[in-house]
């Protein structure tokens, strides 16, 4: 067994950082991507690793070696990395695949779980899949009963309309047999690069031979095994996050102010509303998403027609911003004489006041309950003109 890495790539996307330092020699918490997929697939029985290099490549040498460990690292370069992609770069290594050999992109980070579990399954035509998750982008692919690929879709081809219930996410990481390697894979690469060109993605091809009905290909779930394909800062400050112990994620998300969604993990830090938005309006949005997103949308004016009908107040006195901090600061800039809050509460309210503009109403504290009696003559007694 052989571990083929696809490194070629000049890694765009992560540019000024990638102008200096192959996309592959990245570091995350201070380890490169690539040798992290070397670390954990070595545990495995690796006869050789096979890593073709393009964009950067004396550094990758330089940085690898010849050896990782005692398993002998062989280089493949392809000195057209620039305009050209994954489906010319395995071509190059076709000489390599000689046996049953794990197939992967250099810039996938993964925990060892996912190793263990791929090669648990070896020999074997097989591709890792991961539940499609909203954060996720990329190609996808569809199941039979069996868990055998029936269709792989790339992004180009996931319209408005796609509908992503019951696909699954590529992770970038296979498994092919020497036989359907030499038999069936590369010369179907062949054949499509003489027809297509060679700055395609080799995924492309292995759809096309799914589709002709002589191909099977597995799916291999890795749900619970963390995974990122890093392409851009994103993906970076993700991988970061993941990868980093509890302690470590609790110090770099304190700076992100949201956007937790992405992250497994919960937050309990932000004010939620459990109840909106309602099923209604998620349906009103998704039938004028492109209407919304390609038109210019309407001027305050409307907005707070509209805003008058539903409220019931008057238009001349209300105020429409981009989020409650927005609004509360331009209260505290140019109404506010004395603010009387309870709290506990939200800090936006009360933070960069001076102690003489703040009357504090604390709340029971056994379930923070308001008495609003007392609330209200707190306020008259304080002479707030402002109460949250």
């Amino acid at each position: 067994m052989q571990l083929l890495i696809l490194a070629a790539g000049m890694g765009r996307r992560l540019d000024p950082l990638t102008s200096t330092t192959p996309k592959c020699l990245v570091e995350v918490n201070g380890q490169p991507i690539i040798l992290n997929a070397l670390d954990q697939f070595s545990r495995y029985g690796l006869q050789r690793i096979v890593i073709v290099i393009g964009h950067l490549g004396d550094r990758v040498r330089d940085a690898l070696g010849s050896h990782h460990g005692e398993i002998p690292i062989h280089y493949v370069e392809n000195p057209v990395y620039e305009d050209t992609n994954n489906i010319y770069s395995l071509w190059l290594a076709r000489e390599y695949c000689d046996r049953d050999t794990v197939l992967m992109e250099a810039d996938v980070l993964f925990q060892p779980e996912l190793a263990e579990q791929l090669c648990a399954t070896m020999p074997g035509n097989i591709a890792l899949v991961d539940d499609f998750k909203p954060h996720m982008d990329g190609t996808v692919v569809e199941v039979n009963e069996r868990m055998e690929i029936c269709n792989i879709i790339p992004g180009a081809l996931q319209t408005e309309e796609f509908d992503y219930k019951g696909k699954y996410k590529t992770v970038n990481i296979y498994s092919f047999q020497a036989d359907f390697l030499q038999h069936s894979f590369l010369p179907a690469l062949h054949d499509y690069m003489q027809r297509h060109g060679k700055d395609k993605y080799y995924e492309l091809v292995i759809s096309a031979l799914i589709s002709s009905g002589n191909t099977q290909i597995r799916a291999l779930r890795v749900a619970g095994s963390k995974w990122i394909e890093i392409d851009d800062f994103v993906d970076l400050e993700r991988a970061r996050i993941m990868f980093s112990t509890p302690h470590q994620i609790y110090r770099q998300v304190e700076g992100l102010y949201g956007g937790f969604w992405r992250y497994d993990f919960s937050d309990y830090s932000y004010l939620y509303n459990l109840y909106f938005p309602p099923a209604a309006m998620l349906s009103e949005l998704r039938r004028n998403m492109r209407q919304v997103l390609c038109n210019y949308p309407s001027g305050l004016r409307e907005i707070l027609a509209y805003l008058q009908n539903w409220v019931g107040v008057e238009a001349d006195k209300l105020a429409i911003g981009n989020g409650a901090s927005e609004i509360i600061a331009a209260i505290k800039r140019t109404v506010l004489k004395r603010m009387t809050v309870a709290v506990p509460t939200f800090n936006e309210y009360y933070d960069g006041l001076p102690d003489h503009k703040i009357n504090f109403y604390h709340s029971e504290p056994n379930d923070f309950a308001i008495d609003l009696v007392a609330f209200a003559e707190s306020v008259e007694k304080s002479g707030s003109n402002v109460a949250v």
